[in-house]
């Protein structure tokens, strides 16, 4: 099972929705910034117990370095190619394979909302400009997720869901051995598509969540207001790296003692 689904579960202006019509949109080159250093430039999924392909996406950025043309190509052949706009203040980001159109908003070169037709984020950082908080609103349910930073390193994220009816609550506690990568650690908590979607994959900093370190273990507990404890799960994860110093091996599994699991890899460039 793709650890995605084992770990659980956007102002756009005020005239401006997330359906805009595109030339609606006005688009500023140079407005946002992001920073330097290597970016990622595919990244390869194979799932548990297969040794086939199953997707990969490329990425292309501008003089910039933001994100300019994000590709995903899945085993099936299925071949998607999203748009992104860079405006005044503002991103408008087509995921073309979910069919999802997502409009940011930016305030000193962070993301502070994100909006769709489906939900919206909040998004509040701390002093160190890394992410301290975002709320999430579906139809369904209310999501506040907080992050916890120790010395540059993501240490723990807890998440509260309310249904009304019922509530969730999540924690994850991350583990370091002390390995650090150049570019960046490329793997998100938590891992839905909320966080994880392409344009964050390849410019983090938006969302201040670019960190250096590598991981080694993610502890997740889950607990339901109806039925108790939900998830109570170690993930371990083994990483190789490039000439460079970027990650460009990651394995992700469930018991310590695996050789198998969610395999990444990944190549960069300047």
């Amino acid at each position: 099972m793709k650890l995605s689904r084992l770990l659980p579960l956007l102002l756009a202006l005020a005239v401006v929705s997330c359906t805009a019509e595109k030339e609606e949109f006005f688009e500023d080159d140079e407005n946002i910034h992001v920073s330097g250093g290597y970016k990622l430039k595919k990244r390869t999924f194979w799932d548990d117990y297969d040794t086939n392909m199953d997707s990969y996406t490329t990425f292309a950025y501008d003089k910039n370095g933001r994100v300019k043309e994000i590709v995903y190509v899945h085993e099936s052949k299925d071949i998607y190619k999203d748009v992104i706009s860079w405006g005044d203040n503002m991103v408008y980001y087509e995921w073309m394979r979910y069919e999802e159109d997502q409009m940011y908003t930016f305030e000193k070169d962070k993301v502070i909302r994100k909006e769709t037709k489906d939900y919206t984020m909040r998004f509040e950082y701390d002093p160190s400009n890394r992410l301290y908080k975002y709320y999430l609103s579906t139809k369904s349910h209310d999501s506040e997720v907080t992050y916890y930073w120790d010395n540059g390193k993501l240490s723990k994220v807890t998440r509260h869901d309310d249904a009304g009816t019922h509530q969730h609550d999540y924690t994850y506690r991350i583990s370091y051995e002390g390995d650090e990568c150049n570019g960046y650690f490329p793997w998100f908590f938590p891992s839905d598509d909320y966080i994880f979607c392409p344009l964050i994959q390849a410019n983090p900093e938006l969302v201040g969540i670019k960190q250096t370190y590598i991981p080694s273990k993610v502890e997740l507990k889950g607990y339901s207001s109806y039925s108790g404890l939900l998830y109570d799960r170690s993930y371990y994860i083994e990483c190789q790296k490039d000439k460079n110093g970027c990650v460009d091996f990651m394995l992700i599994k469930e018991k310590e003692t695996h050789d198998y699991g969610n395999t990444y890899t990944f190549e960069w460039g300047k």
